[in-house]
């Protein structure tokens, strides 16, 4: 079954180079040292940045990956005319803390286009420059994307290895429960079923001791939340991953539950795909299309290379039953993961 070539996509300048810039404090080399009061040009520029990126955040489940890419690329720019426009010490510093967020938001940009080793490297430059400014919950969010990209592209020992560097950084936070759940993702691609509990239950107390206020928007969590159809949806993934349906089912009802009428397609997509895998694992053909078929209507709005590999993977796992599905996610121009 082909697929057609995803459409040109990726970062329009020399990201590690620009990162590396960045730490080396080009602010002072440029005459930011020199600079007593914020000018307006930088702190216009970094306002507008960072209100661009704060949205593209808060919209990311209910927006076609590709149309965040071409924003980000465009707010990218305006970043670099803001290094090269005398910004002050501390417009300096508010601008590698927003654009370590950038890149995390382009990095999961990249891993939902399949373009893993892109995602991979957009990540290790976000987690960088969030250390350096002492964003742990940011560093611990990009980490964990690049271990959804190692997952994604079948290098899941290096994932498990990478996720629990997510963990150790993000610490309590919202970003450390997402953490747990790649953790638990990676280790079930690996057959570890104790390894996967154990990082379900930690994640699930993990989020219990978060306040309401770090729950946020269902999807994506960069802005230091992480919301509880996130919890449930990856938890219950994960259970699939390594047979434990009776577990599963339950944490992913809840989640589609929570998540009924919501405009955040990505996760709804998400959850509907795995419960097709629950439904299929536990012998129920039609049950499984039906949820599937309902996962990629949804997902047509914001189709991405998970959903298109899922559908894929569910086809061969049935014989060919799916293959009405196959053919409705090929003109995405995605070419699916090896393994999701």
């Amino acid at each position: 079954m082909d697929f057609a070539e995803p459409p040109p996509r990726g970062p329009t300048i020399d990201r590690r180079g620009f990162v590396h810039l960045l730490l080396a404090g080009a602010g002072a080399g440029l005459g930011g040292g020199l600079v007593r009061e914020p000018l307006d040009g930088p702190s216009l520029i970094l306002e507008s940045v960072t209100r661009t990126v704060n949205a593209l955040a808060t919209g990311y489940s209910s927006t076609d990956p590709r149309r965040i890419g071409t924003a980000l690329n465009h707010a990218e720019r305006n970043i670099t005319k803001l290094v090269t426009g005398r910004p002050s010490p501390t417009q300096m510093r508010d601008t590698k803390a927003v654009y370590s967020r950038l890149l995390t938001i382009s990095s999961a940009v990249a891993d939902d286009t399949g373009d893993y080793d892109e995602a991979i490297r957009t990540g290790e430059l976000a987690a960088s420059l969030a250390t350096e400014v002492g964003d742990a919950q940011t560093s611990g969010y990009a980490w964990s994307i690049v271990s959804g990209a190692l997952h994604h592209s079948g290098r899941h020992r290096k994932a498990v290895d990478i996720a629990q560097r997510a963990k150790s950084t993000a610490g309590a936070s919202p970003s450390g429960v997402m953490a747990l759940l790649e953790e638990a993702t990676a280790a079930a691609a690996m057959g570890r079923a104790h390894t996967t509990i154990d990082a379900v239950m930690a994640a699930e107390e993990q989020h219990g001791k978060l306040s309401d206020a770090a729950w946020g928007n269902p999807g994506f969590g960069l802005l230091g939340t992480y919301h509880p159809s996130n919890l449930k949806a990856f938890a219950g993934s994960a259970l699939v991953e390594v047979g434990l349906f009776d577990e599963a089912t339950p944490r992913l009802e809840e989640a589609a539950d929570i998540l009924a009428g919501s405009p955040a397609a990505g996760i709804r997509a998400y959850v509907w795909v795995y419960q097709a895998r629950a439904a299929l694992g536990q012998g129920d053909v039609d049950k499984a299309h039906a949820v599937a078929s309902k996962a990629v209507a949804m997902a047509d709005a914001r189709p991405t290379a998970f959903i298109a590999g899922s559908v894929v993977q569910l086809d061969l796992m049935a014989g060919g039953e799916f293959s009405d599905l196959v053919d409705r996610v090929r003109p995405w121009g995605f070419s699916p993961p090896s393994t999701v």
